[in-house]
């Protein structure tokens, strides 16, 4: 089948995006592309890059945005500096504005080429460590293949998609989490509610998949591989994203869910959603969530976590900004601390099996899990 051409480009930037996928040939290549744009070669930097990249074996798109350092704002200010430091290090001294008007023309190359090595070198040595110490703490391999593996659905709709997929499950862990853990049930139907672009739905297609191309890790328990898989969602961008995603293994359905009636189902999984409800709201989707479910269904919520003291407000503050950036200046907030939230779904007919602090980075949440009795 021929591609188009815009499934053609999103298949070339993948590749040369994820080239080089390692901690140390990620550092390297930031590391590279910063001491080539410290250089004076303007013009050339894309070429130096592609060269070196495929000489070393290393990223080269990430070697290339990397050396954008000498972009048209910086460049001004890091030419200046580089002027200065090869100065200093050809003639022990700083040069004057009277020094630079009589400084002939190859005394001022020769100063800038000087000061480009040694402010090339010390950025490099800076973003290799800092890029090194960032990816090195980032998941297990078995975590980011299968994360990489779920990402890759969404270039179906494009790079950006893509980005936003890989990055978000990178980031946040609820959605491996609840995989490693095991804590949906292994048939049935697992229903997502405000399941956005799907992903933690396609985070366990993916996860099915790999469990039948034996790649799964022998520590983790089995996928539900005969879960079937439901999402809902008001949004249609992000329906029509998930569905595109996700093809013939979910159902993903366009409907507000706190209008209509939940259907029936086995799990029910809530990430981010209630503390955007009124407390009302809350305590009713709450029971109908426990209607929807049979005795031993399971329901999770992640949200954040009121009892988390500066994490907690940190993560409000996040919540807050996201709610401007998209225009929604009236939205209300209404957050609980995780004693609340289990005592709430004990109330409803809940029984708490698990509770876990699920710290986002500096963001403080809460991730529960429980069961209809």
């Amino acid at each position: 089948m021929t591609r188009s051409p815009g499934r053609l480009t999103a298949a070339i930037y993948h590749r040369y995006r994820t080239e080089g996928d390692t901690p140390v040939r990620q550092a390297l290549a930031i590391g590279l592309g910063l001491f080539i744009g410290c250089t004076p070669f303007i013009g050339f930097h894309s070429l130096i890059c592609i060269g070196l990249g495929w000489l070393f074996g290393l990223n080269r798109f990430k070697a290339f945005a990397a050396s954008n350092i000498s972009n048209p704002l910086f460049a001004p200010f890091l030419y200046a500096l580089e002027l200065q430091v090869g100065a200093w290090f050809r003639t022990g001294q700083f040069l004057s504005p009277n020094m630079l008007a009589e400084a002939r023309l190859r005394g001022l190359i020769a100063d800038v080429l000087v000061g480009s090595v040694v402010v090339g070198s010390i950025l490099a040595l800076a973003g290799v460590l800092l890029t090194y110490w960032g990816s090195s703490r980032r998941a297990h391999p078995d975590e980011s293949a299968l994360v990489d593996a779920a990402a890759e659905r969404y270039l179906l709709s494009g790079i950006a998609a893509w980005e936003v997929a890989r990055y978000w499950m990178r980031t946040d862990p609820v959605y491996i989490q609840v995989l490693k853990d095991g804590r949906l049930p292994q048939r049935g139907v697992l229903l997502h509610l405000r399941c956005g672009q799907g992903l933690m739905l396609a985070l366990m297609a993916a996860a099915c998949e790999r469990w039948r191309q034996d790649l799964w890790p022998t520590s983790w328990p089995r996928p539900p591989l005969d879960l079937r898989l439901h999402g809902i969602d008001a949004r249609r961008r992000v329906v029509r994203r998930a569905r595109t995603a996700l093809g013939g293994a979910a159902t993903i359905d366009e409907r507000d869910f706190s209008q209509s009636p939940i259907p029936s189902c086995d799990a029910i999984v809530l990430i981010d959603v209630l503390q955007v409800l009124s407390r009302a709201t809350q305590d009713h989707l709450i029971a109908a969530a426990a209607e929807a479910l049979p005795r031993g269904g399971v329901f999770i919520i992640r949200e954040a976590d009121a009892d988390a003291g500066w994490r907690f407000r940190a993560a409000g503050f996040r919540n807050r900004f996201t709610a401007i950036t998209r225009g929604e200046l009236s939205r209300r907030f209404c957050f609980d601390g995780g004693s609340g939230w289990s005592a709430r779904l004990t109330q409803a007919g809940f029984a708490i099996d698990a509770v876990t602090r699920h710290d986002q980075g500096m963001f403080g949440n809460v991730l529960i899990q429980a069961r209809k009795v």
